[in-house]
């Protein structure tokens, strides 16, 4: 049982990150190394993209300090 561990055993090919099962480490896949999906949320301060308006919304904190 993976879930109470800190194994990690599916890495991504194209970064440094691990994850504890393959459904993760296929999303994670998708929403960072797929260039077909559009990233149409930018962020106003550094133009960074992102797939979802929530998640551009949080890294917008970083720019206002908002917590």
């Amino acid at each position: 049982m993976r879930s109470h561990t800190n194994e990690k055993p599916y890495g991504c090919l194209l970064c440094d990150k691990k994850y504890k099962d393959s459904g993760t480490l296929k999303r994670h896949a998708e929403r960072n190394h797929n260039n077909e999906r559009a990233r149409r949320f930018i962020c106003e301060h550094c133009g960074k993209g992102f797939y979802s308006k929530s998640d551009c919304k949080i890294h917008m904190r970083t720019h206002t300090g908002e917590t």
